[in-house]
């Protein structure tokens, strides 16, 4: 946009330009409408009970969310060169192999992720339940930061303590000790210390944060329930077909129409095709 003298406008002329042509459009009267926009606006305010609704920010980061596939090496996976894990685990993660990244080695997952904002989280979608798993980037304490190294050897030990629970409350059900004078001191030195006292409540921020992943986790895992009810679209059967592998690479069970669907476009394959998908379905495993 240039001025009448053929100069360009700077950010605050522009915006002055701006701001008037959209209040001009939004008082002038509309031939398809019965007034202005503003007064139509106003009028399904007061009469019809419109109330203007926000994003929420979790609603604005699923929405930017990329789709990638990537393989999970021990209990951890790489995104942009960028290491992240599961949450610290719990005895109820590792009783019911849920929740976590824990069981999943050598298995490609779904993750989800804005590369263009990386604060924005990072999220797994677990193969076993199809529920999102919150993840954390993995960060290298420094050799002097005495702060950063001792929170990595807190969230090992709580995570070595949730899995010896976990084995405790596995085999205690079925382990019988003997019940005499020898064995009472072995016996009192296992018993289980009282917890040590709760911290201080986290700050505003991790709150926050952690109300935010909640709400991303909810959009993802919601997915589950609207997906079925929507068939989903494909350019063509080759491209179905690819997204049946890509589905049964995470370990996803198929619906009878996929697995009908397989065999039938398996069966009226070209060797060429047959070549083409054994050399996708080995290079992305």
């Amino acid at each position: 946009m240039t001025a009448e003298n053929n100069l360009i406008l700077s950010y605050e002329e522009f915006m002055k330009h701006a701001a008037r042509a959209i209040d001009l459009y939004q008082r002038r009267r509309h031939g398809s409408l019965r007034g202005s926009p503003l007064e139509e606006l106003q009028d399904a305010a007061e009469r019809q009970g419109f109330r203007q609704v926000f994003f929420s920010p979790g609603d604005v980061a699923y929405l930017f969310f990329d789709r990638q596939f990537v393989k999970v090496q021990g209990d951890r996976l790489r995104l942009q060169n960028q290491w992240y894990s599961g949450p610290p685990l719990t005895q109820e993660m590792v009783l019911e192999n849920r929740g976590s990244l824990v069981g999943l080695d050598r298995r490609k997952v779904e993750a989800r992720f804005d590369p263009d904002n990386p604060d924005s989280g990072a999220f797994a979608l677990d193969p076993r339940d199809g529920k999102p798993i919150v993840l954390r980037r993995v960060e290298r304490p420094e050799m002097l930061d005495d702060g950063a190294a001792s929170k990595a050897m807190r969230i090992k030990k709580e995570n070595m303590k949730a899995v010896i629970d976990a084995y405790r409350a596995a085999v205690g059900k079925v382990l019988v000790l003997r019940d005499d004078t020898a064995s009472a001191p072995y016996l009192e030195a296992r018993k289980p210390r009282p917890p040590a006292p709760a911290e201080d409540s986290a700050p505003d921020s991790e709150a926050e944060k952690t109300a935010f992943e909640a709400a991303v986790s909810s959009r993802i895992a919601a997915e589950a329930e609207i997906k079925p009810k929507h068939a989903r679209v494909f350019v063509s059967d080759r491209d179905r077909y690819v997204s049946v592998l890509d589905s049964l690479r995470i370990g996803a069970a198929l619906s009878a129409r996929d697995a009908d669907f397989k065999a039938k476009f398996e069966a009226s394959m070209t060797d060429a095709d047959a070549l083409y998908f054994a050399i996708y379905a080995a290079f992305n495993n």
